[in-house]
């Protein structure tokens, strides 16, 4: 995700709050930062994978209580999350010129609730990319889909408050072109869905976050990048309602 250094997407359109998110919520999930064992194999030509066991995490109405744990439930848990995953490698193709990576990836979780207010349930979601460059040009593709894992960040808006799970999937695409050896130019489209759970009246729960985003970034110094981008973003309920942003930013990185 080339936006990552930048600012990409805003966290809600109508009301911007944040600054450093690249696509997380347009376009994948934010699998945050968990305590975790996790093995990962050898390098077998290219190939490599992964596997752990990480510590669960509660669904969380973000949408509706500002990132509250669910009333009633889905706060318990019996069993570790599951995370694991495989990707492809490789840096040689096309004389050296052009290079290739696939991953694809898994989590599933189980959640019990704390009362008799509500049912436990299952959360679990899969994810697939691949990266492809050759010379100056690089191509990236990405999807994922799930249910009961929600949107946005790992496990929000995951549950219905009649108890149910939501569907969720989204994805993005980017191309980037080095223009010379210190610029690059990118630009990237992307969308994270939610669907409404069993049984659950439409509202102005988020069904659906997309942007575009145009980038110009140029390497000015080994520690200093200048960023240049143009964000054009909208969000939309299920029952209707929609808020659209269009967004320039300009600024410099200092990496350290």
């Amino acid at each position: 995700d080339q936006t990552i250094a930048g600012v990409g997407a805003n966290l809600g359109a109508a009301t911007p709050p944040n600054t450093s998110l690249g696509r997380i919520g347009v376009g994948y999930i934010y699998a945050d930062f968990q305590p975790q064992i996790t093995y990962t194999t050898p390098n077998f030509s290219g190939f490599q994978g992964s596997i752990g066991v990480f510590q669960p995490l509660d669904a969380i109405s973000f949408a509706a209580d500002g990132g509250a744990p669910l009333s009633g439930g889905a706060t318990e848990h019996d069993e570790p999350q599951y995370q694991g995953n495989l990707s492809f490698a490789r840096t040689d193709l096309f004389g050296g010129q052009g290079n290739i990576k696939l991953w694809t990836g898994a989590v599933y979780q189980k959640q019990g609730a704390e009362d008799n207010t509500q049912q436990g349930h299952t959360g679990k979601a899969y994810e697939f990319g691949a990266k492809l460059g050759y010379e100056n040009a690089e191509l990236v593709g990405y999807y994922y889909t799930g249910e009961g894992i929600g949107t946005t960040g790992y496990f929000f808006d995951s549950v219905a408050p009649n108890g149910n799970t939501r569907d969720s999937d989204g994805f993005y695409v980017q191309g980037s072109y080095k223009l010379f050896s210190k610029a690059k130019l990118a630009v990237s489209y992307g969308e994270s869905n939610l669907d409404t759970a069993r049984g659950e009246a439409d509202s102005a729960l988020i069904e659906t976050n997309s942007s575009f985003i145009y980038g110009l970034y140029y390497q000015l110094t080994k520690s200093l990048q200048l960023v240049g981008e143009y964000t054009d973003q909208e969000s939309e309920a299920h029952n209707g309602n929609e808020d659209k942003e269009n967004t320039i930013s300009v600024g410099a990185i200092l990496f350290f």
